[in-house]
Formats: structure tokens, C-alpha cells, sequence
């Protein structure tokens, strides 16, 4: 069997009390929109046609009886699909099919007994070649308390077990597909339209939001027709509403010359302070085509929303003067111009709210709690790969007034940032560079380079405060993918605000939470759910999904 890369693998089935026995259909993707499918069944049984990426929704302790598996390999090639069986292992016995090739080119894997899987349980699956190797492409079969079931495929061979530091099966939900494509969710656009750019925040009472790019025509950046679209949740991402339009501004195809047309890549946040929503994004023409004859044709929008459904997102405002003039106030000598400069604009996922009020040696408040903070990229010319630095700002009114950090230094090209409060209030800031580069500032000026991660698939990430361990220090989450936009990972890390060295060392583990391809994507953005869980807002392939994961033995260690 030709593989390739390959995507999730999703099981539907439209479970009621009064079906005994289900069928299953799950599917492979690839980036070239090839789709393999396979239908797991029960003898006797019509097969359930029906889309690879769906989700199913079973009762649960839900029970399905499993005797074979077709496949249907969108790319062919008899001589490999001949020589592969599939191995289930199942109440501690391993079921190993032989494969029959159909007629049709279709595959049947027939096992020598029926089996049985449960919502709650664990199986693990893999593929055996012709002479009796492990290929182990399958991870998981896997059904939780969301009842859900889902199949996850690794790439090349690898198995991603889902098992903490300690070793122990982690409590991973599965993936849930949020905003599918805005044509198909009744957004507008055409079939070429996608999702792109998530940002996350959650109150103290249970509301979630999911604000992200609504791309009406093409995955391109602005100047392209793009809004703001948004999915709402009332019980800590249990269950979320289908995506709606949140800020809905004026579009256009053609190159932006209206600081008011289109608004992308979000940055969200939520004050308790107020009990709303911030959220802030660039318009206009964007880095793609930040200027027109000479003069800068994109400006940075914010906006406030409360935390019922019905809420709408009030009070837009267009602030990139007043960020250029905060800037100017801390650093006379950085260039505030926006004429003479590409541009700046959020850092886009997730701000943060400062816990903890600090103070210098004299008692000066240097940083006050309850402020709210966005980080920021700053684009002094069209120069990638060298020119862009970070820098965050902060507001203590909902954005009335606006005060700024300095820019990062040199030697570090330093884009799409992410701040996270250290436990002495001092703050971290992860941004893409040619690494994942970290700098730290003490005062809420001055930022110093303290450490660079593995190599960076250039692309954004998110980094989030976990809660305290046992042993009284912070832990930490950073989110991305360490390589070719592909296997989103999360990293695990400990506070070490008050000793030498970097002020988060992340040697708390790892876990891969999208084992896949995601085709040029990857963005994230993060919440926590409750005390032990995180949630994981992320993109591929022009969709959004939802994940979350059990914490607790991160904040245990």
C-alpha cells in the first residue's frame, strides 16, 4: 500500500438505543486531497458513507461488533496492498487479517473472529508487511467521555502513544472539528474558502470563545477578503456552537486601501476585571501589501465583547497610532513612522493578564495586576528573515490608554510572539525565529534573549501558564511544531523564575497532540479548562479543531 502523508483517521456512526450493531466508516487524507477511506463493519451490515473528517457521536458504553475492514486506497499500488495485513489487539490478544483484493480494487481485511470495541476503552492497531513486520501506522482507537471515537494515524512508521512522562496513558479527548469551511458552514465564500489564525480565551465562569480567520476565497493572508468568525462555548469547550461571523467589516479582493477593509490574524483575551472579551487584529492591506503610493494602508483594530452568547463584539476602534506612540514614549529611537515602516501588528493567539503586582526596590509598581497584555511584532522593513522583532503592550482601561515594552534585541530575529507570566510576575516571550527563541523581561522595558528551543518550522506558537506544581514553582506549556508544520507538539516546562539561567528550563516532557501533516498550517492558541486540563484551539488543512488534554501529572511532578 502507497501511503504518502497521512491525516487523521475519523469514525462516524449515528448511534441509537435501538441499533444493536453499528458500521463505521473512517478515511485517510493526504495534502493533495486524495482520500483513502476504510469502513470498519459488522458482518451483514450496510456500510455508512459518510464524510472522512466527521466525528462520530456515540452513547456512551456504546459497543460495536467488528469482524472486517475495507479499505479503498486512493493512491494504488497492488503489489504493496497485497502484501499488507492489519493486526488489532484486542483484550490483550493480537487479530491479524488476511487481505483480499476485490474486484473493484477495493481491499477486505478479514479477521478469524469478530471483536468488540467500547466507548471508554483503548486499542492499538498496526499494519504487518509481507513478512510479518510491524508497520505501526495506527495509533490509537480510541473513545473517552465525550464519547467520541476516533482512529489517529502516525507518519512514517513512528508510534505517538498517548503517555505522560511518567509512562502513564494520559487522558487525551479526541479531536473535534470546530469550523469546517465558511461556504459549507454558511459563511459565504467559495469552496476554496478556509479557516486560518485561532485565538482562545475562557472567563472564570466557563465561557469560551474561538475567534479566527474566516478566509471568504482563497488561504491567502490580507489584503484578501477576511473576517473574523467565532465559536462559542457556555461550559469550558464541552460543547461549542457552529461558527458564526464575530467581527464583520468591509471585504474586499483587491488590494486594500482602506485602513477599514478586512481584519485577520486575532489576538484574544479575557478580563475578569470587566468580564469581557478583547480582541485585537490588523486591517487593511496586512505585510503583504502594508503600503499604497508611499503610504501605510494597515492599522490595528480592537474591540470589547461581554460573555453571553448574544453578545456582540462594541466599542471598534482602529489604535495603531496610539501603539506607535506608546512605543515612541519608552524608546525614542525606535522608528514610530508608519509611513517609513513595514508595520506592526499582534502577535496572533492568545494575551495574558498579569497575576501578580511588582514593584522595584523603592516600591515603585512596575507592573500592576489585572493588566491586560498583548504581544506584538514589529516590522521595520519587508526583510524576513532578519529585520522583525517582538515587543508586547498593555492597557489597564480595555484600551483606552496604551503603554509599550521596548523592542526585542538584535542577533535574534524574533515574529509571531506569545507572553506568558513567570512566577515572580516577570514575563517570557516565545516567538518564531529560525528557532523558538525566548526572552524574558524583569522591568516591562528591556527584554534579554535567555534560551532557543529546537528548530522551528517557522511558524507560530502559544505558550501558557499550567498552574502551580506540588513543589510550588509553575508549570508550562509552549505549542508548535518542531519541524515542517507537522506533528504539533506541546512542551512541558518548570518555573525557574527565582534561579541561573533560562526562566522556564522545559524538561517536563513532551506530547504530540496532532500526529500529522497539517498541510502549511499549524497555528494554536490555549486555555485551561479546569485546574488539570488544557485546551488546544489549532489549524490544518483550512479547518479549525478543538483538543484537550488531562495535565495532572505535569502538575504533580
Amino acid at each position: 500500500m502507497k501511503v504518502g502523508y497521512f491525516g487523521k483517521l475519523a469514525a462516524w456512526a449515528a448511534a441509537l438505543a435501538a441499533i444493536p450493531a453499528l458500521a463505521v466508516e473512517v478515511g485517510i487524507s493526504n495534502c493533495d486531497g486524495n482520500v483513502d477511506q476504510a469502513n470498519l463493519s459488522t458482518r451483514n451490515n450496510p456500510q455508512l458513507k459518510i464524510p472522512y473528517d466527521w466525528h462520530p457521536q456515540l452513547p456512551s458504553g456504546t459497543e460495536i461488533d467488528v469482524d472486517e475492514i475495507n479499505f479503498v486506497p486512493a493512491q494504488t499500488d497492488g503489489r504493496a496492498k497485497a502484501a499488507v495485513r492489519i493486526t488489532l489487539e484486542v483484550d490483550g490478544q493480537k487479530l491479524v487479517s488476511n487481505p483480499v483484493v476485490l474486484e473493484d480494487g477495493k481491499l477486505k481485511y478479514d479477521f478469524d473472529r469478530s471483536f468488540r470495541i467500547a466507548v471508554g476503552e483503548r486499542y492499538n492497531l498496526g499494519f504487518l508487511d509481507g513478512n510479518g513486520e510491524a508497520m505501526p501506522l495506527v495509533r490509537y482507537a480510541v473513545t473517552d467521555a465525550q464519547r467520541t471515537l476516533v482512529v489517529n494515524m502516525g507518519l512514517g512508521g513512528k508510534w505517538h502513544p498517548m503517555v505522560d512522562v511518567q509512562g502513564k496513558v494520559r487522558n487525551m479527548d479526541p479531536i473535534r472539528v470546530l469550523a469546517f469551511k465558511p461556504v459549507a458552514d454558511g459563511l459565504g465564500g467559495n469552496d476554496n474558502g478556509v479557516y486560518r489564525i485561532p485565538a482562545l480565551a475562557v472567563s472564570d465562569d466557563g465561557v469560551a470563545l474561538a475567534v479566527y480567520d474566516c478566509r471568504y476565497w482563497s488561504s491567502y493572508d490580507l489584503p484578501g477578503a477576511i473576517d473574523l468568525a467565532e465559536n462559542y462555548s457556555c461550559d469550558f469547550g464541552d460543547t461549542w456552537t457552529a461558527p458564526r461571523l464575530a467581527v464583520d467589516v468591509a471585504n474586499t479582493d483587491r488590494v486594500a486601501v482602506d485602513k477599514e477593509v478586512n481584519i485577520g490574524d486575532p489576538c484574544l483575551v479575557y478580563v475578569p476585571g470587566d468580564d469581557k472579551f478583547m480582541v485585537r487584529g490588523i486591517t487593511g492591506g496586512g505585510l503583504a501589501q502594508s503600503h499604497v503610493d508611499g503610504k501605510s494602508v494597515t492599522d490595528l483594530m480592537v474591540g470589547v465583547r461581554g460573555t453571553r452568547a448574544s453578545d456582540k463584539w462594541e466599542d471598534l476602534r482602529l489604535v495603531k497610532g496610539d501603539i506607535l506612540a506608546a512605543m515612541a514614549a519608552v524608546d525614542p529611537e525606535v522608528e514610530v513612522d508608519e509611513n517609513k515602516i513595514r508595520t506592526i501588528l499582534e502577535g496572533p493567539g492568545h494575551g495574558i493578564v498579569q497575576r501578580k503586582t511588582v514593584t522595584d526596590a523603592e516600591g515603585k509598581v512596575l507592573m500592576r495586576a489585572g493588566t491586560v497584555i498583548f504581544p506584538m511584532q514589529y516590522f521595520p522593513t519587508s526583510d524576513f528573515a532578519y529585520a522583525p522583532k517582538c515587543f508586547a503592550v498593555y492597557t489597564e482601561d480595555l484600551g483606552k490608554t496604551w503603554r509599550a515594552t521596548k523592542i526585542t534585541p538584535e542577533g535574534h530575529p524574533a515574529q509571531e510572539n506569545c507572553v506568558v507570566e513567570l512566577d515572580d510576575g516577570s514575563w517570557v516571550m516565545m516567538c518564531k525565529g529560525f528557532k523558538r527563541e525566548f526572552f524574558r523581561t524583569r522591568d516591562f522595558v528591556n527584554w534579554t534573549w535567555e534560551q532557543s528551543l529546537e528548530p522551528s518550522a517557522w511558524v507560530q506558537g502559544s505558550i501558557l501558564r499550567l498552574g502551580t506544581a506540588k513543589d510550588g514553582r509553575g508549570r508550562y506549556a509552549a505549542c508548535f511544531s518542531p519541524a515542517g508544520r507537522a506533528d504539533i507538539t506541546l512542551h512541558f516546562g518548570r518555573d525557574n523564575s527565582a534561579g541561573e539561567g533560562p526562566g522556564i528550563i522545559f524538561d517536563c516532557g513532551k506530547e504530540n497532540i496532532f500526529p500529522e501533516t497539517t498541510c502549511g498550517y499549524s497555528y494554536n492558541s490555549l486555555i485551561m479548562t479546569d485546574e488539570h486540563t488544557i485546551g488546544i484551539l489549532f489549524e490544518s488543512k483550512g479547518r479549525i479543531y478543538w483538543r484537550t488534554l488531562d495535565v495532572s501529572s505535569i502538575l504533580g511532578e
